[in-house]
């Protein structure tokens, strides 16, 4: 059996033979894609466990953003993404440096040869305002995109960001983007209704559901049937081989909003979402 090496390893190997003057893009590459907090990192995990798939071991936020990444030591030339995400993405790409996406696609390219892998995954919740951009670079490129209740996902990101609030207070205020919890909460929510109709609209705009480019996944599905669910994904994929046991327990964490949110803007939070939860299958009961 072949040794492996340390992820961060060929990450750094794949970055130095990127600077070499050889074109080599990542074959059969799949991106999963959704707003963050919904499950893409345990996806990533399951489905890079096949041998077949060489998963990418970070959300490379650092290539699709390298002068905006990571916001709070950056220029602050906009909001951050989740304030603003639509002006954080065009911005970023407009000071992306000079050949960046060949530079991008050479690093995925020769990480997926470094790893002897037929299919290359990605991900990253940072770029859903530029997936044009992304089947631009990538062509051949296919997406999962996978939803988890908006009301989950408000809570979970607002947890998430509020903690790097308190940690630089001065930041965030002076860049008017401080926000006390159930404010965030709130904007979260509507950050979740924003991202998937950017990527329905996407979706559309590029013909993905009549070329059977993207696939869209329950969390929730995820978790109550993961066998199920990991099968149906490598399908789309087109992996021969079946999918190994998940190696980790997948566990539905929804419960957690119900739990911690405060009844009055659970309330709130669910009749503000109620559409976009019923398009998606979500109950719009808030007791």
């Amino acid at each position: 059996m072949r040794a492996s090496l340390h992820p961060d390893l060929y990450v750094y190997a794949a970055k130095r033979l990127a600077l070499l003057p050889f074109a080599v893009s990542p074959s059969a590459p799949i991106f999963i894609i959704g707003c963050a907090r919904s499950g893409t990192s345990v996806l990533k995990r399951l489905l890079g466990a096949h041998p077949d798939i060489d998963a990418y071991p970070s959300e490379a936020n650092e290539l699709w953003h390298p002068t905006s990444y990571p916001w709070t030591p950056s220029e602050h030339r906009t909001p951050p993404l989740w304030q603003a995400p639509a002006e954080f993405t065009a911005d970023s790409i407009a000071h992306w440096p000079t050949a960046h996406g060949e530079r991008i696609r050479h690093v995925f390219g020769w990480h997926q040869r470094l790893r002897r892998r037929p299919v290359f995954l990605g991900k990253s919740s940072m770029i859903n305002f530029m997936l044009a951009d992304v089947a631009r670079l990538f062509p051949d490129a296919r997406f999962i995109h996978i939803v988890r209740d908006g009301r989950a996902v408000a809570l979970s990101y607002a947890e998430k960001e509020h903690r790097k609030l308190l940690a630089s207070p001065a930041v965030y205020r002076s860049a008017g983007a401080w926000y006390e919890k159930d404010a965030l909460i709130r904007h979260m929510g509507g950050l979740w209704e924003a991202t998937l109709a950017e990527i329905d609209r996407t979706g559309a705009a590029l013909g993905w559901a009549a070329a059977g480019r993207c696939l869209v996944c329950r969390y929730e599905d995820l978790c109550n049937n993961p066998a199920s669910m990991l099968a149906e994904l490598l399908a789309f994929i087109g992996v021969a081989r079946p999918a190994p046991a998940p190696g980790e327990a997948v566990r539905n964490m929804n419960h957690k909003f119900r739990k911690r949110m405060p009844p009055a803007l659970l309330r709130e939070l669910t009749e503000a979402l109620a559409p976009t939860l019923a398009i998606h299958g979500y109950d719009t009961v808030s007791a």
